[in-house]
């Protein structure tokens, strides 16, 4: 039987115990805010003398001092606090300084690193802060895919062509966050990705001709629409589709024709979106082909073709009012739904 006493014991020992696990979680806490505290000044400072030293130019030596007195992290949060306001001449003050305070020198090493993160912390200095032109090339082969979107990243700022080169090279990687990221660095390069992006289509196909030709849509550039011609005839649906989009955002009369073909794709994702090309386009000379569209066996079809048609204006409520009375009952419903949703939409503007 144990005594009342032993019980006594273990419990004062139990709440001994406690009451020290408190202490340590409240005096860590504690210093945790401090330690805040103390950052937060000497981020503050540190900004300050940035600022200082890149626009009012005084002398970069206390700004220097005040850097090298934060840890690493904090070092490229601060350049971040004051990357975004600045350009030009200033921006390159900027660089030198993050140079002369160890930075750029850091993240090479971090580049070479075994280690993925600080790869990844390397590859950002140089993103945020520019430079890297030795180190980054060689990221964009990264086994991570977090690294080779970083660098897909940085390469939105550099269009020469190599870096171009390496971007459309990742647009088939297999990780999402990879393509996205290099479609739209590609897209921030503009015109400078136009004629590269020109000879990577002209031989591409399937999922990476896909990828091409979404940024095609979004530059926009006439260069590019004969490769939709091409491309409109792929065996991959999805590359297909992407063609007829480049097709309907350039336009012109033959563009025109292929759409109408389109219409008739095999797949349904390909007629939904000739469809809505030739309502974006505005073409009412496809009104009769929209209308039949409508009896198409897919509800994303029919769909997209009472859109079209609405979108032509009056020529195109007009045969949606015809449609009203079609003997296919899924046409039929579709005009009356786009018809009623278009009534709706303009008694909600009149009381807007």
């Amino acid at each position: 039987m144990v005594s009342t006493q032993l019980v006594l014991v273990v419990l004062a020992i139990e709440v001994g115990a406690l009451a020290v696990g408190f202490a340590l979680l409240v005096g860590h806490g504690g210093w945790l805010a401090a330690r805040d505290r103390r950052l937060a000044l000497r981020r503050s400072a540190a900004r300050a003398g940035i600022v200082a030293a890149v626009v009012e130019r005084p002398g970069e030596e206390l700004a220097v001092a005040l850097l090298q007195g934060l840890p690493s992290g904090e070092r490229l949060q601060v350049f971040g606090d004051v990357q975004g306001s600045v350009g030009g001449a200033q921006r390159l003050a900027l660089y030198e300084l993050a140079r002369r305070a160890g930075m750029l020198d850091r993240a090479r090493r971090m580049c070479r690193s075994r280690r993925w993160k600080r790869r990844l912390r390397g590859a950002r200095t140089y993103t945020l802060l520019g430079g890297g032109e030795q180190e980054m090339p060689r990221l964009f082969g990264d086994r991570h895919a977090v690294v080779r979107a970083e660098a897909a990243t940085w390469g939105a700022g550099h269009p020469d062509g190599e870096t171009v080169s390496l971007l459309l090279e990742l647009l088939g990687d297999e990780v999402t966050l990879c393509r996205f990221t290099v479609m739209d660095s590609l897209v921030r390069l503009g015109p400078a990705a136009v004629e590269p992006l020109a000879a990577y289509l002209a031989s591409a196909s399937g999922a990476r001709a896909a990828a091409g030709l979404e940024v095609a849509g979004a530059l926009r550039d006439p260069r590019l629409l004969e490769f939709a011609y091409r491309l409109v005839h792929d065996e991959q649906a999805p590359t297909r589709r992407r063609a007829t989009e480049l097709l309907g955002a350039l336009g012109g009369a033959r563009a025109l024709t292929a759409l109408l073909a389109s219409l008739h794709d095999p797949a349904s994702e390909v007629r939904a979106a000739a469809a809505r090309a030739l309502g974006r386009g505005r073409h009412w000379t496809a009104g009769g082909e929209l209308s039949q569209s409508m009896r198409d066996n897919s509800w994303e079809v029919r769909r997209a073709a009472a859109m079209a048609l609405r979108g032509l204006g009056a020529p195109g409520e007009l045969l949606l009012r015809r449609m009203l009375t079609d003997e296919d009952r899924f046409a039929s419903d579709m005009a009356r739904l786009v018809l009623d949703l278009a009534i709706l939409e303009a008694r909600d503007h009149r009381h807007a």
